[in-house]
């Protein structure tokens, strides 16, 4: 293959994390990874109550940014690849230009369909999507694309080897080392080990958190596991079961201990969609399972598309008065609308509720910081239970010393000096390098 300069510019994500917007150009192609919104965006309170601002909105903040051919008509874009289905990666996509293919896994289809769905989030049509298989390449435009499954918690999320000109560049998307799937790493380094690697351009979310080890997901089962044994009432649970992870996590902590899991709808039918890829458990058969079936999600837009499956949740259905019968014999899955219109703000006595977010959350988001309060102030315990999505920091170091890339870009960071010291004849600072 003839070696021509490809060009990659990092229109945003260098100096901050999520809203990763990453084009690779030819002369003759142009690929986009990634069209996330700002994570300063969706800290807003008003983003997590699903008030989205409008297109001319974002345009006038910064948030939607001039590139010709992806927010308004100009030169042909081949495809967008997209890592994975959390709003910092996906969030503006339904504002670019319908034509534009998207590359995404099928797992991370079903987390768009379902997070429409159920949470408010947008979908991308399936008239638009280009389903990649792992490690599979596939042409588009003048690159070779090979998508390679790695471990973070939002299912399907990918890592992208592109190829193009006899250069080879490597995506990470974000990624971990710590979570329940190490070995997706492991193939994805064999593949990039195979010839050298021009480019890296590397997820740093944890640089700025500090070098001491981080908690696995294995840790978080076993703190759950030891809450649980001493909790006497009801467990809460408040997570997205889009990370399947940490759905596993609390599954096998309610076997350890004796307890049943219930699920909402949600999480019920994420592991619906999924369970012919990956070994999760049934929720219509499984014996340590319950589904909760609210009468808001019969009325829902959810409910009403997913008529056909009701049946089978009312097979396994629980009701609140058989929770509340033997309250502490359950690990209740909760959304924050709950507390009010289940609960009617009285938990059960003992309770205890495990929050399974980005502790950053509570900061920023005034409606958690006051149902925190709330179950507080009600004597309800509250424990933070989480492992970060993303790579920690020595993992960040391994990684790119197995990678072995001639050259270097931090992305998903605010911290990108830290790798300055580390690998100072690699690193490029700058949101614009040609190789």
């Amino acid at each position: 293959m003839t070696s021509s300069s490809i060009t990659i510019a990092i229109h945003r994500g260098s100096n901050e994390i999520g809203g990763n917007c990453v084009e690779i150009a030819t002369g003759t192609s142009r690929l986009v990874l990634d069209v996330g919104m700002p994570l300063s965006e969706m800290m807003n309170d008003r983003y997590a109550r699903k008030q989205k601002p409008d297109r001319d909105e974002l345009i006038l903040k910064g948030v939607i940014k001039h590139i010709p051919g992806l927010f308004s008509p100009g030169p042909k874009i081949d495809g967008i690849l997209l890592s994975h289905a959390h709003g910092d990666h996906f969030g503006l996509i339904t504002y670019t230009q319908p034509e534009i293919p998207v590359y995404l896994s099928s797992g991370a289809s079903k987390m768009l369909m379902s997070g429409s769905l159920f949470a408010e989030q947008h979908d991308v049509p399936r008239t638009r999507q280009k389903i990649l298989l792992p490690e599979k390449p596939e042409q588009i435009g003048a690159f070779s694309v090979t998508a390679f499954l790695v471990d973070h918690s939002s299912y399907g999320s990918l890592a992208f080897l592109i190829e193009a000109g006899g250069k080879r560049i490597v995506y990470s998307g974000d990624l971990r080392l710590h979570g329940r799937k190490p070995n997706m790493a492991k193939v994805l380094l064999k593949a990039i080990r195979k010839a050298p690697l021009d480019l890296l351009i590397m997820e740093g979310t944890s640089l700025s958190r500090g070098k001491e080890p981080g908690v696995s997901e294995k840790d978080v089962e076993t703190q759950l596991v030891a809450s649980l044994k001493e909790t006497t009432g009801l467990a809460l649970a408040m997570f997205s079961p889009q990370n399947v992870d940490r759905l596993v996590s609390y599954y096998r902590a309610v076997i350890r201990t004796g307890r049943t899991l219930v699920l909402d709808p949600y999480a019920a039918f994420i592991l619906y969609l999924i369970k012919s890829e990956c070994k999760v458990p049934d929720p219509f058969q499984d014996k340590h399972i319950k589904i909760f079936v609210a009468e808001t999600f019969l009325r829902s837009m959810a409910g009403r598309r997913l008529q056909k499956l009701i049946p089978r949740m009312n097979k396994v259905k629980i009701s609140r008065a058989e929770i509340e019968a033997a309250p502490g014999t359950f690990l209740m899955i909760f959304r924050e609308w709950m507390y009010e219109r289940i609960f009617d703000r009285k938990l059960p006595a003992g309770s205890r509720f495990f929050y399974s977010y980005w502790p950053g959350y509570l900061v920023s988001q005034p409606s958690l910081k006051e149902l925190r309060a709330r179950l507080e102030e009600s004597g309800c315990a509250f424990d933070l239970v989480h492992a970060s999505g993303h790579i920690h920091y020595q993992d960040v170091m391994e990684f790119i010393e197995q990678a072995k890339p001639l050259k270097l870009m931090p992305i998903h960071t605010t911290a990108p000096q830290e790798l300055v010291s580390k690998f100072p004849s690699i690193i490029e600072i700058k949101p614009k390098v040609v190789i």
